[in-house]
């Protein structure tokens, strides 16, 4: 086990368990797997899952250090797309927030797209706007400039 995977695990409140049988260990239906490692190895293991799966799953480096199957056409552009039709408004009128590679789709999609400062320089390129990073209080100053104009527009 890396130091990622057990940094991982912690942030999000899992339990770790290893397995030599992940296929036949599963009980339940999966909608993503996750796998995490060193950076440098991250790359070899995003080039042979996307040649042995990518023409069925997403497969993708979210972080240096993370890789991320999914399942084909499932993404946060396509979430956002969902959420747009349920509240039947326009996309114009979303601005979506992030600072990695799954983010891009919703970045995409989005009236507005903002890239955090801490984003890498392929995701402040896509984005419409790019605010400061997370331990600068980013999002909050987007809220603060944007919200606050659309408030004094609308009113």
């Amino acid at each position: 086990m890396t130091d990622y995977v057990a940094a991982d695990a912690a942030a999000s409140c899992v339990t770790i368990r290893e397995t030599d049988q992940f296929v036949k260990e599963l009980g339940f239906p999966i909608n993503k797997i996750f796998v995490s490692g060193e950076p440098d190895k991250m790359k070899e293991v995003e080039r042979i899952l996307q040649r042995k799966f990518g023409s069925v799953l997403n497969v993708f480096r979210s972080d240096p250090y993370y890789v991320e199957l999914l399942p084909k056409y499932t993404d946060k552009g396509v979430a956002v797309d969902k959420l747009v039709k349920y509240m039947d408004i326009t996309k114009e009128r979303v601005m979506c927030v992030g600072d990695s590679n799954n983010d891009l789709p919703m970045l995409r999609y989005a009236g507005m797209g903002v890239a955090m400062g801490n984003a890498s320089d392929r995701i402040k390129e896509q984005a419409d706007y790019v605010t400061d990073s997370n331990d600068d209080d980013g999002i909050v100053k987007v809220i603060e400039k944007f919200m606050t104009e659309a408030h004094h527009e609308e009113g």
